[in-house]
Parts: structure tokens; C-alpha cells; sequence
């Protein structure tokens, strides 16, 4: 009878390191993604910004939340007019910022994730 073992523990540690670097990429790569898209809400000529409070409040924020599908990051406008601009009100009509931004600025968003991503596998050997 020929029996023999195989020891895999530097397998399993290599994929947990490889699990986490993968987490961390993905997390620079959204708060990277971001950006772009908060600099175009604050450029926009959707609206005028007397007192500069709105252009100011538009933020990328370094919160990226793990979801079911994933994760996900956040571009707030916290000036207390924000909503009532992107939404518009039963008297005012939208004025939309964050939604547009979002769409022109998702090619631009998704080079910087995928970036970020190439770096960590570059950095692995892969």
C-alpha cells in the first residue's frame, strides 16, 4: 500500500493574502472611481451656486461598504438644497447634477477601478 500526504497550508494562507490584497484593491478602485465623478458635480452649470455652499458639500467619501454584490461608494451633496436641486420640488423642476455625472463620468470611474485592480495583480505576480 502507498499512502502520502500533501500539506496545502501555504496554499490556503497564499489565498487569504490573496483574498484581502483583492478586497483592498477593490476598495482603492471605487474611492478612486469616485472622484471623477464628484469633480464633475461640482463643475456642472446645472445650477447656480451663489453663496458656494452646494459646489463645497459635493464629496467622493472614504466609506466603501461591502454589499450583497459586492461594494459600494458613495458621492454626497449635503447642502440642505441638494435633493430639492437633483429632484426638483412640486413648484421648481430638477436640476439634476449627480445623476448626470454618474453617467458621463462611468468610463472614466471604471478605467480608475480596473487600474487599481491591474496594480494589485501586477504587484501578485499575475
Amino acid at each position: 500500500m502507498l499512502e502520502f500526504s500533501i500539506d496545502v497550508s501555504g496554499i490556503e494562507r497564499a489565498a487569504h493574502e490573496a483574498a484581502r490584497e483583492l478586497d483592498g484593491a477593490i476598495v482603492d478602485g471605487i474611492e478612486a472611481g469616485l472622484e471623477p465623478v464628484a469633480e464633475n458635480a461640482r463643475a456642472t452649470t446645472a445650477f447656480h451656486d451663489r453663496t458656494g455652499r452646494l459646489r463645497a458639500s459635493i464629496q467622493a467619501v472614504d466609506d466603501v461598504r461591502e454589499t450583497a454584490f459586492g461594494a459600494s461608494g458613495f458621492v454626497t451633496a449635503d447642502a440642505g438644497h441638494a435633493l430639492f436641486l437633483e429632484g426638483g420640488t412640486k413648484h421648481v423642476a430638477p436640476r439634476p447634477f449627480l445623476a448626470p455625472a454618474i453617467e458621463q463620468e462611468l468610463g472614466r470611474a471604471t478605467d480608475a477601478m480596473v487600474g487599481k485592480l491591474d496594480d494589485m495583480l501586477e504587484r501578485s505576480g499575475f
